[in-house]
């Protein structure tokens, strides 16, 4: 589980908390911080607050605007979030296209495989952990690797469906299940196997499977600039739900 720990910075008017990530900083051995930015005073008195952040190594900063560009500040957008919804309201439980009901199953390995592994990978291609230059590859494939060990363990996931053509896994889902909404974690599709339906039918089973629990929405998160994943969302019929601009703060490069 993650350990939460909230920082207050007070400067005359402002007031600013620093969500400390402990597992990331673990992970990436590093002093990691989380900021939500929604103050428009933060905004413009930026500078000012990077100037009180003296014990961190990396900041990440989530703002529902973009922030002003500051020259010398080493402040990186490397991401524009969006995260999508469908609401499940009239749906009902239907039948899988194509009838590759039988291709969709529950991965129930204990063990990462190598092709789900390389499909974790391939998940992973607008990551901002990827498209950072500060993060080098071993430190993504590293934390994608992570991500699907502990999706496998049921640590950050419910249950992980698998698409299998000829005993090969060509796409997968995972999925946490909350009481009204779930969320997917991560969706991938065998390059070569794109334009079968594969991802479809893969978040058909996952609509199915919410409705049996009487979830009512599907969330999920990707990049805007993964233009192939957000007309695949829509395609599907999710509509955007939120965005939000990401920015990495990396202090220890910073001349500040």
């Amino acid at each position: 589980m993650k350990l939460i720990l909230l920082e207050t910075i007070a400067m005359e008017s402002l007031k600013l908390e620093i969500e400390y990530l402990e597992w990331d900083s673990r992970f990436f051995n590093l002093k990691i911080g989380r900021i939500l930015l929604n103050n428009i005073n933060l905004h413009n008195n930026f500078e000012e607050v990077l100037f009180q952040i003296n014990d961190y190594d990396l900041i990440y900063i989530f703002s529902l605007t973009q922030i002003p560009v500051i020259s010398h500040v080493n402040l990186k957008l490397v991401d524009v979030k969006r995260t999508y919804k469908l609401d499940l309201a009239n749906f009902k439980l239907g039948k899988i296209s194509n009838d590759f009901t039988n291709n969709i199953n529950v991965y129930d390995k204990t063990y990462v495989i190598p092709e789900l592994e390389d499909l974790a990978y391939k998940t992973g291609e607008y990551s901002r952990f990827k498209t950072d230059s500060y993060f080098d590859t071993s430190s993504f494939k590293g934390l994608y690797k992570t991500w699907i060990e502990n999706s496998v363990k049921k640590i950050n996931c419910d249950e992980i469906f698998v698409y299998s053509i000829n005993d090969r896994i060509v796409g997968f889902v995972t999925v946490k299940f909350d009481k009204n909404s779930c969320r997917i974690g991560l969706i991938g599709v065998d390059e070569n196997y794109r334009g079968m339906q594969v991802g479809s039918n893969l978040i058909k089973k996952v609509i199915n499977e919410a409705l049996l629990r009487n979830i009512t929405s599907i969330y999920v998160d990707t990049q805007k600039d993964n233009h192939i994943a957000c007309r695949f969302y829509e395609k599907n019929g999710f509509k955007i739900h939120l965005e939000q601009y990401i920015y990495h703060y990396w202090r220890i490069y910073d001349k500040l």
